[in-house]
């Protein structure tokens, strides 16, 4: 059992490790995690893997996290990219990754996935992956997204060994930033959805007809 002290916490966290490596986290929030992180940090535990996780819990369920046997930090990441309290983000994160290797690093959102991409590579930390939940530049974006944020993507690629996307839209950008489909881009479809769990959608529209005494060649307004 290996035991790590929290920066945070006057006691010690304890957790199980077989020394097969450190795995980070790092998104704005520790209830990103909680919403869609904690099947695939599981999956890393079964692997033998030490997975840690770096946000702030100002959004609650850090505890949701740790239940998971999660090692968490709070790092107070703001979510606007223009507030100056992400400064004192910047140097918590800096001293987390100075003090601990990490054999991966994942990065999500906007914030924390620059900083935490800037810092992995700055500190000589292991590959780092970055999930896009969404460009802040696409085809009716405002000139202002695309001269900041697709400069900072542009900027920020140099630094990421591997990019996941979820639409098509931001695999095309993500070309356009460097990314070779197959190498370091991967285009995921969403968030992943198992069509068999739901019911055939003309099936439920016949069904609520019926049972409202709709015919099927009335007209609906909703």
């Amino acid at each position: 059992m290996a035991v790590y002290n929290s920066p945070d916490k006057d006691k010690d966290t304890k957790i199980h490790s077989k020394n097969n490596g450190k795995v980070l986290f790092i998104a704005t929030v520790h209830s990103h995690f909680a919403a869609f992180h904690i099947p695939f940090m599981k999956m890393l535990q079964e692997k033998g893997y030490e997975v840690h996780a770096a946000a702030s819990s100002v959004t609650g369920r850090r505890d949701d996290v740790e239940n998971a046997g999660v090692i968490c930090w709070e790092i107070p990441f703001k979510r606007s990219p223009y507030n100056p309290a992400n400064l004192k983000a910047f140097l918590e994160l800096r001293s987390l990754l100075k003090n601990h290797h990490f054999d991966l690093i994942h990065v999500h959102t906007l914030v924390a996935g620059f900083l935490g991409r800037f810092l992995a590579k700055s500190t000589h930390q292991g590959p780092v992956l970055y999930t896009a939940h969404g460009f802040h530049f696409y085809k009716e974006a405002p000139r202002r997204n695309w001269l900041i944020y697709y400069t900072a993507e542009r900027i920020a690629s140099r630094w990421t060994d591997g990019l996941i996307v979820i639409n098509s839209e931001d695999f095309e950008n993500a070309q356009k930033l460097g990314f070779k489909a197959g190498e370091n881009l991967f285009y995921v479809h969403g968030v992943g959805i198992d069509l068999s769990e739901y019911t055939n959608p003309s099936v439920c529209k016949n069904y609520f007809r019926a049972s409202l005494g709709i015919g099927q060649e009335d007209v609906v307004i909703a």
